[in-house]
């Protein structure tokens, strides 16, 4: 079973959520763990049904969203508590009507609102021409009684997106990594949005995930491959929100051109670094170096 990166949430860094079919929980900085959840893939793909990717909510320590590899997106309500299996979690992948029944790469929830997350969709329109798109925004009520989906892949190409991030400082501002690298929007809330393929300095390649520091000063890009790369993040107070920033530094493990010493500069404590550096290959699969979303 492949096992995404933990999370943890931003105030508490002792609060870790993990993912097999199930969520995993600790309180403690990973020194036990907890299942609380049950199994929340569609068990459709055999031992290929897992858990892709999760996320906490940056502003609540109960809230957290779960993408699956069968095509679910759940969401989960009442995490933090220590105690085993008392998290409620909800389906919101409403059937497939509206959210692709393909991969779920990346699941994001928004820094503004814990009710308003993202989903980042691999494969290609073609393996499912009634339900086309690669990003998709969802908006829950209360609990996520009643939930909406909403197609915002816009222009972005027909190529798998595996990683989607939500800008702290601009409410509007999204970045997803795609097969054929960065890209992001100034207005996720327009219809159809227009996407920007960010190209200053970073190469055209495989994105696999996203990291934002604490400060929410900087977007690191990790991808398959190529390093991973530094880009500093615009802020609410800029004339302009376009990402208009060189690449600020790459942090190549091959070469240890920065290393540890250099993600720790950018991103905090160098425990991350020893995080990220530990996470290459989980039960025989490649997987991606994620230091977690973190504030």
């Amino acid at each position: 079973m492949t096992t995404p990166v933990p999370r943890t949430w931003p105030p508490l860094l002792k609060q870790l959520i993990a993912g097999t079919d199930r969520v995993w929980e600790s309180i403690n900085g990973a020194d036990s763990w907890y299942p609380n959840s049950p199994d929340l893939t569609k068990g459709t793909l055999g031992d290929r049904s897992y858990i892709d990717q999760l996320d906490y909510a940056p502003t609540t320590n109960g809230n957290a969203i779960v993408g699956t590899n069968d095509g679910n997106v759940q969401y989960g309500f009442g995490l933090g508590t220590g105690t085993a299996g008392t998290a409620t979690w909800v389906n919101v992948t409403g059937g497939n009507a509206k959210l692709p029944n393909r991969p779920i790469q990346d699941v994001a929830i928004s820094p503004q609102n814990a009710l308003v997350g993202y989903a980042a969709v691999g494969g290609f329109n073609e393996n499912t021409t009634k339900t086309p798109g690669h990003v998709f925004q969802l908006t829950c009520t209360t609990f996520c009684n009643t939930y909406t989906w909403v197609n915002k892949s816009g222009n972005l190409p027909n190529i798998p997106a595996n990683a989607v991030a939500v800008n702290p400082n601009v409410p509007k501002q999204v970045f997803v990594g795609t097969d054929w690298g960065l890209y992001y929007t100034n207005d996720i809330t327009a219809t159809t949005p227009t996407w920007l393929h960010y190209q200053d300095g970073l190469p055209n390649t495989m994105i696999w995930s996203f990291s934002i520091d604490r400060g929410a000063t900087t977007l690191a890009v990790f991808t398959r491959a190529r390093g991973a790369w530094a880009i500093p993040l615009p802020t609410q107070s800029a004339t302009h929100s376009s990402v208009n920033g060189d690449v600020r530094a790459r942090v190549d493990a091959r070469s240890r051109n920065l290393g540890c010493a250099g993600l720790s500069l950018l991103f905090g404590p160098a425990r991350l670094c020893r995080r990220a550096s530990h996470a290459g290959k989980v039960a025989g699969r490649p997987r991606r170096a994620d230091l977690g979303r973190t504030r």
